[in-house]
């Protein structure tokens, strides 16, 4: 069995790839990837993702937004638990982002904030606030 990747105290990032996820895990100067991570449960193409807590407190990487199969805005937003190599499904973006690597996202007062992207074929300035607790 694999160790969890720690978000705490190691640096962690994660990049969600059609449908799976390939994580970089840097501590004491080792690197190491991991592609046998659970899979995405909705591909996205250029999705937004940040680190938030949850409602356990538990620090989980949030995947927002980004195209969808058919190259339409996603109004997804997921989450992953490192440590039980889990996601979990949330409540849809109002505003799909399509090109949400345009976009920004960031964890601030235990909420995650998304900051334009593209909504159709215009850029957006729509900002959404998302509460994981």
């Amino acid at each position: 069995m694999r160790a969890p990747v720690s978000i705490r105290g190691t640096y962690a990032k994660a990049v969600a790839v059609t449908a799976f996820v390939i994580a970089l895990s840097r501590q004491a100067g080792a690197q190491s990837w991991s592609c046998s991570l659970a899979p995405v449960p909705t591909p996205h193409g250029n999705p937004v993702a940040t680190v938030a807590k949850d409602a356990a407190n538990t620090q989980r990487v949030y995947v927002l937004g980004g195209m969808d199969s058919n190259s339409s805005a996603s109004d997804a937003v997921e989450s992953y638990h490192p440590g039980t190599n889990t996601w979990a499904v949330h409540a849809p973006i109002p505003a799909g982002r399509a090109m949400a690597r345009r976009a920004g996202a960031t964890g601030a007062n235990g909420k995650i904030y998304l900051f334009g992207g593209q909504i159709g074929n215009q850029e957006s300035a729509h900002v959404d606030e998302y509460d994981p607790q």
